[in-house]
Formats: C-alpha cells, structure tokens, sequence
C-alpha cells in the first residue's frame, strides 16, 4: 500500500515540478530582449533549485553531527556516517548540477555557436558544420544538432533561455531533420560514426567502473571500520529487578539499588528465549554474566538466569557476537576488493578512451 501511495504522490508531485520550472523559465524568458547574437543558458529557477538543494543537503551534514552529539543510542557512530555519506553524495550532485546549469551554456554569434563548458577550451561549431538537426517538446525536450556522419556536436533541452530562438534560427538556415530511425543505416556503416560510437561507450564504461568502483571502496572501508567485536569477561552479577525496558530487539534491566544499566544488544538479542517475559517481573531476582562495558557505559548481558532456568546463554551471545563481527569484515573485504576490480577496469577504460581520442 505504502508503495501504491508512493508511486501516486511521484506521479502528481513531479509533473507539478516540472510545470513550476517550465513557468518560470517562462517569466524570465518574457524579461529578455533577443537580437541576432544571444546565449541560451539555464533558467535562474533551475540554477536555484540546485543551490536550495545543496543548501539542504549542507542542513543535513550538520544534522548528523548533532545527532551524534545528542544521542546515546546503539549504532550512534554508524547512523552518524550514514547520515554524512548520503547527505555529501546529494550534496555533490546538487553542485554538479548547479556549476553545469551556471557554466554551461551557448553563445549564438554570426559566425557560429559557441560551446562554453566548465574546465574546457570554448567550441565553436560553424554553422557549415551542421547538417541534421533534431526538436522535440516532448519529455524535457530538446534542440540537437548533427554534422554529416551522424555525429552529435551539442544538445540544449526547454528548459534553456533562448533554446526556441535557436531552434527558430536553426530552422532558417534549411538544415535536413535527422533520420528516422537514427543513426540510420549508412551512418552505421560510416567509419568515423562507428569511431564515435566506440569513444562514447568507452566513456560511459570508463565513468560507470570508475563510480561504483569508488562507491564499493568508500563502502567496504566504512563497514570494515565500523566492524568491531568485544572480548568476553562473563562475571557474574545479580540482584533484584526494579524493572526494564523492552525495545526493537533490545532489552534493558535496572536492579535494585543499583545505578547501572544492563543491556541486551539487537545482535545477542536473538539469541535471548522469548519465554523470559513469562518469568521477568519487577522485584524478581535475576542472574546474570556480564560480557562487557560498551561505549554507552552500559554492561553488555551475555548470560541471563531466572530461577534456575538459562534463558540466554554466554557462549550463544558470544558466538552471535563473532559471526556478525566475521561476516561484516568479510563483507567489507569482498566490496574492497570489487571496489579494486571495478577501479581496475576503469583504468582500463581510461586508456582505452585516450587512446580513441587520437585516432
């Protein structure tokens, strides 16, 4: 049901969202005074969305580090990271996005059309240059122009200031529209369109190894930091129960004049028999072996007795303890070690790529 509910409210809202844009770029559009030289950049809304974006990413970064400073709940650290890793990861794609709508854009000059991008010499593509040209309102929409091979020299899409003077100046000009279905058969068979071909997929393999290669990496070194097992101590303490407190998988015990907080973890936790709620009461004598101090200055249970009758027991706890401590080093090494192999690859790619590029 949360699913259907989900699926909905993305239906409604994006479209709303999109529209909001399109509108403004509108307005803006309406301010601007075109003459034979123009530039067609994106819209200031878009640029700002990106920027509130980050903003609240940045929001989000700060979160975590007051979570970690107000909690004293189990996995603290590791809420704490994750936090900080998805906000930093949406935080760089809101500036990713933001620097490509601020830096990137065309300058439509008599002479031809300027590609301005960030980290790279301006283009000038000649208006003799273009061949085949390609508009659609559909989806985001967009303006392409092609040379004689097939070969893509830029793309804008609606949401650009000035994309529908271009297009009305491109159409001026008498350019053939591209084939339909694109690339066609003699593009195919055209060497220097297979050549481009060849560099794109290079390009795309490249980038795709060398991400989820540094995801895996960043990943398996987080979790091989985080995995960390306890040596057991087993004494034994007991007392009378004032009373506890039953969580998500956890249990806490508080004795009788007794200022300590004992505690069940969610991994020793199922280990713990059920049955103990039949037994456990308030003023009831209880004993129990304690494993360790954690973090939290709370004492870790490894065994729990009532009455004569183990309801958890020490080796149980210990062996659970070890396993998910075991398979979260090997879990983080397995990832490492794709991360290495997909960074491999990458490189792989790299090469391969420059190597395309001088042909």
């Amino acid at each position: 049901m949360e699913n259907i509910i989900t699926g909905i409210a993305i239906s409604i809202i994006l479209p709303i969202i999109y529209g909001l844009f399109y509108t403004l770029k509108e307005k803006e559009e309406k301010k601007i005074s075109y003459g034979s030289e123009f530039t067609v950049k994106t819209s200031k809304g878009l640029i700002l969305f990106f920027l509130i974006w980050m903003i609240f990413c940045f929001l989000g970064m700060i979160g975590g580090v007051v979570l970690l400073l107000a909690l004293e709940e189990p996995n603290e650290n590791r809420i704490f990271w994750i936090i900080e890793i998805i906000s930093l990861v949406f935080f760089l794609l809101g500036g990713l996005g933001f620097a490509i709508g601020k830096y990137n854009y065309l300058v439509v000059k008599e002479e031809g059309i300027y590609i301005k991008k960030m980290f790279k010499k301006d283009t000038l593509v000649k208006y003799s240059d273009i061949t085949y040209i390609n508009s659609h309102s559909f989806g985001f929409g967009q303006v392409s122009c092609y040379d004689s091979n097939g070969i893509p020299l830029f793309e804008v899409d609606q949401y650009h200031l000035g994309v529908e003077q271009l297009d009305n100046k491109l159409r001026s000009k008498g350019y053939f529209l591209l084939p339909n279905p694109y690339p066609s058969e003699d593009m195919k068979s055209n060497v220097k369109f297979q050549h481009y071909k060849k560099l794109s997929s290079t390009k795309v393999g490249f980038w795709c190894f060398a991400l989820f290669g540094l995801s895996s990496l960043l990943l398996g070194i987080l979790v091989n930091t985080l995995s960390n097992f306890n040596e057991y101590e087993n004494y034994e303490v007991s007392g009378i129960v004032e009373n506890y407190t039953k969580g998500e998988e956890i249990l806490k015990i508080y004795l009788k004049d007794d200022a300590n907080v004992y505690y069940i973890n969610n991994i020793v936790y199922d280990e713990l028999d059920e049955d103990i709620y039949k037994v456990l009461d308030d003023n009831i004598e209880i004993k129990m072996h304690i494993a360790y101090q954690d973090e939290y200055s709370r004492f870790n249970i490894s065994q729990l007795e009532v009455n004569g009758e183990v309801y958890l027991n020490m080796n149980s706890s210990e062996t659970a303890e070890y396993s998910n401590y075991r398979d979260g080093q090997i879990g983080s090494f397995v990832m490492i070690g794709i991360g290495a192999i997909l960074e491999i690859f990458g490189v792989v790619y790299f090469i391969k790529f420059n190597k395309l590029k001088r042909e």
